[in-house]
């Protein structure tokens, strides 16, 4: 049990670090250094699509081969190398930004491409790691834990970003940052590899070796339907900000407390979770929060308020992250281990085509059909997810 403990409080380090590096290398961090650069908007959205795409194809030229990999608990963590040059340009970038004059997109792409096909083997091998270095039992409760400090932690550190940026200027405080989470990669690494494993006997190696068509694999063509309505509710629903302004619910200051709003709902809805994770009551907890959007999604707009928008906000996005949270912890207990790579690459790209869709259909729906029947609209492809979800799981019997 030690050795077991041991690696929860070393993965709790290590999601930190990697969710400081989705922040600094993929997210709004990195947009902002390149826009204050001089790239423009047009060409950083690019950039980020293409980086997305990147992240996909990998995953699914590689999702078979990572299903296959013995030494989970290695490969897990040594892609993270890949981050060096990526923060090594950013460092540079920071400091100079003349240093690359006109090869500066050039050497953007060529780091940015490295990182994210590596990044993206991560992410397969991140749902099969935890069978190797801890009681799957307790997996529920380690994944609530994992977000309620990385949460705290993003808050902390997009305000202290905040506050060092008004003390010394953007590009400064950025040179720091990016130098810091070129130590951090080396610290993860270091965690990462320092891992022990404690399941000795998780599959057998006859079992390793099958092959697994995953289009003819039940647990994947049976939920490809409520996988897609739910990443297309996500979609919407992250675009939250967006729709609040064009409803002329939200300005500058509103939007502000939108974002304490989700951090706040996102902590509470782990907190929540971890207290119910061991109950194994996944299904009936995804169907129910499926329900609970359908109804606050499109009370949020009542009134056209921008009170009541917050509020029902608040109260949505909490079943939200039950939802986002509860959802993976269901899949584990209704797909095989020697299939999770596969599986979890294409379920992923299922949902990002719904959440892809959303963000062209969004405007239109609001045009035509006005923001309470869209949003209508919307909580009922996540009910119809989350009713799938329950009853197929009650069919197989595998809770």
């Amino acid at each position: 049990m030690n050795i077991e403990r041991n690696n929860i409080n070393k993965l709790y380090v290590c999601n930190v670090i990697i969710n400081l590096f989705v922040l600094l290398f993929c997210g709004a961090v990195l947009q902002t250094l390149l826009i204050e650069r001089g790239v423009p908007e047009e060409k950083v959205n690019i950039y980020i699509s293409v980086m997305q795409i990147v992240q996909t194809l990998s995953m699914l030229l590689l999702s078979e081969k990572m299903d296959s990999v013995k030494n989970v608990i290695k490969w897990h963590v040594l892609p993270f190398y890949a981050a060096v040059p990526f923060a090594v340009f950013l460092v540079i970038l920071s400091l100079n930004g003349d240093f690359f004059a006109d090869k500066t997109i050039f050497v953007l792409y060529a780091t940015g491409i490295l990182f994210n096909f590596f990044y993206s083997l991560h992410m397969i091998l991140t749902y099969k790691l935890p069978y190797h270095v801890m009681d799957m039992k307790i997996y529920g409760r380690y994944t609530a834990i994992v977000g309620i400090v990385s949460s705290i932690a993003a808050l902390i550190i997009t305000s202290l970003l905040s506050f060092f940026q008004k003390m010394y200027g953007f590009f400064e405080v950025m040179s720091y940052l990016y130098f810091a989470s070129l130590i951090l990669t080396f610290v993860l690494v270091f965690l990462g590899l320092s891992l022990k494993r404690v399941n000795k006997e998780i599959v057998s190696e006859k079992k390793e070796n099958r092959k697994i068509n995953i289009f003819k694999y039940k647990p994947f063509y049976s939920l490809l339907i409520p996988n897609f309505l739910r990443g297309f509710c996500s979609g919407i629903i992250g675009l939250a900000v967006s729709i609040g302004f064009s409803q002329n619910l939200l300005d500058a200051q509103s939007s502000s407390y939108l974002v304490i709003i989700t951090n706040a709902a996102t902590i509470t809805g782990c907190l929540f979770y971890g207290l119910i994770s061991m109950k194994k009551i996944e299904d009936k907890l995804v169907f129910l929060s499926s329900l609970s959007i359908f109804v606050f999604l499109p009370v949020m707009f009542f009134g056209k308020s921008t009170m009541v928008f917050l509020f029902f906000y608040g109260i949505m996005y909490f079943f939200f992250i039950l939802i986002n949270y509860g959802t993976p912890v269901l899949i584990t207990r209704i797909v095989d281990y020697d299939v999770m790579g596969q599986y979890t690459s294409w379920r992923l790209l299922v949902s990002a085509a719904g959440t892809a869709l959303a963000g062209f259909c969004c405007s239109g729906m609001l045009e035509f059909f006005g923001a309470v029947l869209t949003m209508l609209i919307t909580g009922s492809m996540q009910l119809v997810s989350g009713v799938w979800y329950y009853v197929y799981v009650k069919k197989v019997k595998k809770i």
